[in-house]
């Protein structure tokens, strides 16, 4: 159960920094 929920944070904190870098490329 906890690394299901670590690599759910991961994902996540991967997924908001891809969304910042394509925003700030635009």
């Amino acid at each position: 159960e906890k690394l299901h929920e670590l690599a759910e944070e991961l994902q996540n904190s991967i997924q908001t920094r891809f969304e910042v870098e394509n925003s700030t490329e635009r």
